[in-house]
């Protein structure tokens, strides 16, 4: 797999976050269910450079939705980002 990293420069960071979760199945992952940021560095997720930073610069372009309640916080797909079935 070719994480983000090791691609051009040229690319926005808007396009490096979307590349990087394709290529990490981030939405296929999150999929009709929500997860918490615990679970998703369980899963291929954690290998993207910096996991925290990925999912909140997710959240701020609107790739997914957090959601805390407490102290966990949970992630999912948004409506676009959503697969359809």
């Amino acid at each position: 797999m070719l994480l983000i990293s090791q691609k051009e420069d040229s690319l926005s960071g808007e396009s490096k976050v979307l590349l990087t979760a394709v290529e990490l199945e981030l939405f296929t992952v999150l999929s009709g269910k929500r997860m918490s940021g615990e679970d998703l560095q369980k899963t291929e997720i954690a290998s993207a450079p910096d996991p925290w930073d990925f999912f909140d610069a997710s959240v701020a372009l609107g790739f997914l939705q957090r959601e805390e309640t407490g102290r966990e916080t949970a992630y999912s797909n948004t409506q676009e980002t959503a697969r359809s079935k």
